[in-house]
């Protein structure tokens, strides 16, 4: 059971280690990539905003 454990442990420290953020170089030819071959869908993903806009108040 203890090595089960370990190697759990061992492995999701592994998966968590591999997501980075892309730089910014990264994201201009990941967005001409996806436009050159009129990907919406990549394109989306690439100029996704986090921003949300409530109006009223």
């Amino acid at each position: 059971m203890k090595k089960v454990f370990i190697l759990f442990f061992l492995s999701t420290l592994l998966v968590g280690c591999t997501n980075k953020k892309p730089t910014p170089s990264e994201l201009v030819t990941e967005y001409y990539d996806a436009f050159n071959v009129s990907d919406f869908n990549r394109l989306t993903r690439v100029i996704a905003d986090s921003v949300t806009i409530i109006e009223g108040e």
